[in-house]
């Protein structure tokens, strides 16, 4: 997925100007997210190239969504991205720091794919490491935006290294929120979970465990990856 841009069924997303491109980690997430029912206001913390705030407006025709994004050309590239889409008028495109981002309105729902690369290499490329490394934002001030800019029903959608869990919790936890929800993500049954969405509320709850397998032993998309993603992606069974 590193090409200049990504074609989805119903939108494009052009990357060219985005340090961080279209990933098979954003694409699951996207998919996999559930709003409540009651929710009307969403917030996109760290859009990149737009592509969380395009998948949830394409399933939930009656959210508003605002996509904030630090670096400029990225916040540029997602507002021409949402421009030329079908879902223009629900999503709302703005350049800022959610550390200093302020809101009328408290979010319903708040989704990320956040820099959690903390203690990986970092590259020499300064747009990549904002984006990739929690060099501008990390986790703990993730939560702490999310606590300021949310509700006593917020829920919180984010996807993150596996061996992060316990860590995210404790950061979660500080800001008033608990894990309700996991999804172990992995490449295939032989290989060890990489990577694990999580949904946050604000009520502590018995956490449901969920496993995404994302190829099987022939390589192919296994059935449950190809009904996750089957309402975006145009080539299902490359």
């Amino acid at each position: 997925m590193s090409n200049s841009f990504f074609q989805f069924i119903q939108f494009t997303i052009h990357q060219d100007r985005c340090a961080m491109k279209v990933s098979t980690d954003a694409c699951i997430l996207g998919s996999y997210v559930m709003l409540p029912d009651e929710s009307r206001h969403v917030l996109d913390i760290g859009t990149g190239t737009g592509i969380l705030s395009l998948m949830i407006a394409q399933r939930f025709p009656n959210v508003l969504i605002d996509a904030v994004e630090l670096d400029e050309n990225a916040a540029l590239q997602a507002h021409e991205n949402i421009q030329a889409s079908p879902f223009a008028k629900q999503i709302q495109v703005i350049q800022s720091d959610v550390t200093i981002f302020t809101s009328e309105k408290k979010y319903d729902f708040i989704i990320s794919n956040p820099p959690y690369f903390e203690h990986d290499l970092q590259t020499d490329n300064d747009a990549l490491n904002q984006a990739k490394h929690s060099t501008k934002l990390d986790l703990k001030q993730l939560f702490e935006a999310c606590d300021k800019l949310g509700h006593s029903s917020t829920v919180v959608a984010i996807i993150i290294p596996y061996y992060r869990l316990q860590s995210t919790f404790f950061l979660a936890n500080d800001s008033g929120f608990f894990p309700n929800k996991i999804c172990n993500i992995r490449h295939n049954l032989n290989k060890k979970f990489t990577t694990s969405i999580v949904i946050f509320n604000r009520k502590k709850s018995v956490i449901r465990d969920e496993i995404l397998n994302i190829k099987n032993e022939n390589n192919e998309y296994t059935l449950e990856m190809k009904n996750l993603i089957k309402n975006y992606y145009l080539n299902i069974d490359n």
